[in-house]
């Protein structure tokens, strides 16, 4: 074989190797050099996704940007709904009596004694009841806590000796009343009360006391 035949079949081969490289595809990183990936192991791009102008970008994740599964995700089942606290009082009741179901000690002590004490009475009867326990536990003359309170000696009953009837619908009234009670935003429906009695009885105790006023078949002093 020529010298200029070598030379020939030399130039194809350079000719071709730089041909090769140009046709493969690269990948840039940031602050890193130029990488020739080759054809065999390079990854298949994400089709491009299309947003109209001033619509937000698809979300892949279906989860929210925060962390938080979206409205459609999320079982509400027992969610009460919003409502404004200068609502009517059964409108309050009957929204946040919805969920009866992982009750503090304290609210449950005191959803417990409006339900033993005033389940037959009003809503505005029940309310007074919860309340006064509420009073009491502002007052010096008693213990500090509503369960406490609640099982004080001779006074309401022992609420840890009696299961909550959890399907009945006045144990539901009976949880709102306490919540709504216990959020102290309701004007005191017998203000100032930390005893009362049924009406159709007269204890002793009663002309010692100050009246405030009879609330259905309750009738309440301080």
């Amino acid at each position: 074989m020529s010298l200029g035949a070598g030379f020939s079949i030399a130039a194809v081969v350079g000719v071709s190797l730089l041909m090769a490289t140009a046709a493969a595809p690269q990948t840039v990183g940031e602050g890193s050099s130029v990488t020739a990936t080759p054809p065999a192991v390079a990854a298949s791009p994400e089709p491009a996704q299309i947003v109209a102008p001033g619509l937000p970008a698809p979300d892949k994740n279906p989860l929210a940007s925060d962390g938080v599964p979206p409205a459609d995700a999320t079982d509400t089942a027992d969610a009460a709904p919003t409502v404004q606290r200068d609502a009517p009082l059964d409108v309050r009741v009957a929204a946040e009596g919805l969920n009866v179901a992982s009750l503090d000690s304290e609210l449950e002590c005191m959803a417990k004694v409006v339900h033993h004490e005033a389940a037959n009475q009003s809503l505005q009867g029940q309310l007074a009841v919860a309340q006064l326990i509420l009073n009491r536990v502002k007052s010096p003359l008693f213990p500090k806590t509503i369960c406490a309170v609640v099982n004080q000696p001779g006074q309401f009953f022992s609420t840890r000796a009696w299961p909550a009837p959890v399907h009945s619908p006045r144990w539901h009234t009976s949880v709102a009343i306490a919540r709504i009670a216990r959020e102290a935003n309701l004007p005191e429906i017998a203000p100032g009360a930390l005893f009362y009695h049924a009406s159709f009885v007269t204890p002793s105790w009663s002309k010692r006391r100050v009246k405030v006023g009879r609330i259905g078949e309750n009738v309440f002093y301080r």
